[in-house]
C-alpha cells in the first residue's frame, strides 16, 4: 500500500507538525485515492468525498494536484 507511506511517515516525525499540516496528508491523499477510483471524474469524486465539485477544486488547488487528470497512487 504505496499511499500508506505517507500517513507512516507523518506518524514517526519527532515533534509531530501542528495539526493543520498533519490533517493535510490525510486529505490530499483522500482526494487522490477518489480521482483514480473515478477514472478523473470531479463529479463523481466529489460526491464519493461529500463535497460539492467548487469546494473540490479548490482543495486540488490547495493541494496542487492537475485539475485535467487523476494522479495514480500505485498499488
Amino acid at each position: 500500500m504505496a499511499w500508506a507511506k505517507p500517513l507512516l511517515e507523518l506518524l514517526q516525525q519527532d515533534p509531530l507538525p501542528p495539526l493543520k499540516e498533519g490533517l493535510a496528508i490525510p486529505e490530499r491523499l483522500l482526494i487522490m485515492r477518489a480521482l483514480d477510483l473515478t477514472d478523473g471524474s470531479k463529479a463523481a469524486a466529489a460526491a464519493m468525498l461529500g463535497l460539492s465539485r467548487s469546494t473540490l477544486y479548490q482543495k486540488m488547488g490547495k493541494y496542487r494536484l492537475p485539475a485535467g487528470e487523476s494522479s495514480s497512487l500505485g498499488a
